[in-house]
């Protein structure tokens, strides 16, 4: 298990090191640098998330209903 986790400590432990060296270096302003292109393109990030969610939902429900269908399974229990 300690294997398997080590590499996600590197890595939080690399975040919070840059995370306290742009505070430090360039203030917390530095985080919000791009931001604007972000909000300009918010109404078509969002409507396509709630699209890709949605066909995700779906599609995943037909699938697991399927596969339930057919190998005569509880279909709530068959989840991946």
């Amino acid at each position: 298990m300690v294997a398997a986790m080590h590499h996600l400590d590197v890595v939080r432990t690399r975040f919070q090191d840059a995370f306290r060296t742009i505070m430090k270096e360039e203030e917390p302003i530095a985080f919000y640098k791009g931001i604007v292109p972000g909000l300009a393109l918010f109404p078509q990030q969002v409507s396509h998330g709630a699209i890709q969610f949605t066909a995700y939902e779906e599609l995943h429900k037909v699938i697991v209903y399927s596969i339930g269908k057919i190998e005569n399974l509880n279909p709530l229990i068959i989840y991946w």
